[in-house]
């Protein structure tokens, strides 16, 4: 079965979850499915609810809320990126880091970051880039370039996710823009 917060989730209802939150509900609990609420959250696309969640999760400094998600335990950006939607993937990112991409960033937030745009598919070994590529989100590739690229602006490294990781067949996402000849991706790559 599913709690009471589970089914706030499902449905987005912000109210029901704000009025739960200052009496300690367990955002860890999982369904029958092994899925807990953030999660079924996730899966529903509960941009709002997931915006009061991760706000009180920051404030009282709970983490791990996106750890294994799904069945397949794909990693969290990986699993944005699927529905194309770069406030959706802001959000899981923010939450993630502890920052706003928008501020100065700690080295802790640098390197939690580094780590979501290095972290890797158990199964193929994607980034989040050969997510983006391999399936031609062109508004996934902009969002993760762009972590990129605040990446690089705030750490003094540079990070070249297009062309210095490869998954286990040993490609980058530059390799499979160019196998399936989309240019606009091929171009998109090669801007940055």
């Amino acid at each position: 079965g599913q709690t009471t917060v589970h089914y706030s989730a499902v449905r987005c209802n912000v109210d029901v979850i704000q009025m739960m939150l200052p009496y300690g509900v367990d955002l860890f609990l999982s369904d029958k499915n092994g899925a807990n609420p953030v999660h079924v959250a996730m899966e529903s696309k509960s941009l709002e609810w997931l915006k009061v969640v991760f706000d009180y999760a920051r404030s009282q400094k709970i983490v791990g809320l996106l750890k294994h998600l799904g069945e397949a335990g794909i990693p969290a950006l990986h699993f944005t990126l699927l529905f194309s939607d770069p406030e959706f993937s802001t959000l899981v990112v923010e939450y993630e880091i502890d920052a706003s991409l928008n501020e100065t960033l700690s080295l802790e937030s640098l390197e939690k970051m580094k780590q979501l745009l290095t972290a890797r598919t158990a199964d193929e070994g994607y980034t989040p880039l050969h997510v983006g590529t391999t399936l031609g989100l062109e508004k996934s590739i902009k969002f993760v370039l762009k972590c990129q690229n605040v990446y690089n602006q705030h750490s003094g490294e540079k990070l070249n996710l297009v062309t210095d990781l490869v998954d286990l067949t040993g490609r980058t996402p530059l390799d499979y823009a160019l196998e399936m000849g989309n240019e606009s991706l091929i171009n998109l790559l090669l801007e940055n």
